[in-house]
């Protein structure tokens, strides 16, 4: 008995002759537009009416560097050349990247996304701004709590 094998595999990416600009705005759309996508659980009467229609609410996709790449037919190497070579699209960079973070700040809130994995892809990503390590407050804030009556007994 035979049994034939047949290899899945995407097409290699072509890689575009030249820049264009217009991949800037590409790119902002794609980063920019992630969306939740509803799909409908539907509960039905044994006649195969629908008894019930409840909407549930999938993530959306977290938008990557490499998966842009893949719908506009580069690799990320490429890209990182044109973010190299091209202010513009350094710059078109800078605001995909805030997207992203803005991504999963707001889904790791709404409980979307895995909270520990967003802290931990925020931590790697934007080291500047998160970090794993408690912040200690200024030591020369002095910083006093009272309850009830104001008491000023110094």
């Amino acid at each position: 008995m035979e049994i034939e094998v047949k290899k899945i595999m995407k097409k290699a990416p072509k890689e575009p002759a030249e820049y264009s600009a217009e991949f800037c705005e590409t790119l902002l759309r794609y980063f920019c537009g992630a969306r939740e996508t509803i799909a409908y659980d539907e509960e039905y009467l044994p006649s195969g009416e629908v008894k019930r229609k409840k909407p549930v609410l999938f993530a959306p996709e977290y938008p990557t560097l490499d998966r842009f790449a893949r719908q506009i037919g580069v690799t990320v190497s490429r890209l990182l050349e044109w973010k190299e070579g091209h202010p513009e699209f350094a710059e078109a960079c800078a605001h995909a990247e805030e997207a992203q973070k803005s991504c999963l700040i707001a889904n790791a809130l709404n409980r979307n996304y895995d909270a520990g994995f967003a802290k931990f892809l925020l931590c790697r990503k934007f080291p500047g701004e998160f970090s794993e390590e408690a912040q200690l407050p200024d030591p020369g804030l002095d910083i006093r709590v009272t309850y009830g009556k104001n008491n000023n007994s110094e």
